[in-house]
């Protein structure tokens, strides 16, 4: 679960989210912003992706994971040459600017945590590219109960698989054009997931504190 007494991070976030003004896009702005990991959107359907993408009339940020670019700097060079004649693509490998991740108004990932934080704080949908499952402990079927990230994959946002990527297009689109309709869900979600939001970090001092002072 995302901590009984509340996800500071989320929640400080949220906050900071809500203070700030935000532009409005005449052109929608879609982010594609993967996890690191092995089979995510980058090694398996960027180059599709992107491709779809090209013809679709959105403005479209690609922004890999920070590590990923580390470790293959070629391969990002390589995509960059391929894309720039496209003047609607713009793939972002210098991560010392502004984040635009929060600004747009869309989210496309496959298992990064990125869609919590996005989710919740913009109130705007999350399309998940089914790749692998991203998993840490091999044996947690054991335990019987299905990860959080996979139960409310479909509950903020939309699973689109990998043989399907021909449809993305008409997939955002719908998706934009019911943005209401996913604030409603996902703040829906978010209070019964995210507790004491707007007062986690005081909530968690308190029991720290109290924790402390049970061990005197």
């Amino acid at each position: 679960l995302l901590v009984e007494a509340g996800y500071p991070f989320i929640d400080q976030l949220i906050a900071d989210y809500q203070k700030q003004e935000h532009p409005r896009h005449e052109i929608p702005q879609i982010i594609i912003a993967p996890s690191w990991q092995k089979d995510n959107i980058i090694d398996l359907c960027a180059e599709q992706l992107l491709d779809v993408l090209s013809e679709s009339g959105f403005s479209i940020i690609l922004r890999p994971h920070p590590q990923q670019v580390r470790h293959e700097p070629e391969r990002f060079s390589m995509m960059k040459e391929r894309f720039q004649k496209y003047p609607n693509i713009e793939i972002q490998t210098d991560f010392s600017g502004n984040n635009p991740i929060m600004e747009s108004d869309l989210l496309i990932t496959d298992w990064s945590d990125i869609a919590w934080e996005y989710a919740f704080a913009t109130k705007r949908p999350v399309l998940y590219i089914d790749t692998p499952m991203k998993v840490m402990n091999l044996e947690y079927e054991q335990i019987g109960i299905e990860p959080i990230n996979k139960t409310l994959r479909t509950q903020i946002g939309e699973v689109l698989s990998l043989e399907r990527m021909d449809t993305v297009c008409e997939v955002i689109r719908g998706m934009l054009q019911n943005k209401e309709e996913y604030s409603e869900r996902i703040t829906r979600v978010m209070h019964e997931h995210l507790y004491n939001v707007g007062s986690s970090s005081e909530i968690c001092g308190r029991y720290i504190s109290k924790s402390l002072q049970n061990r005197l």
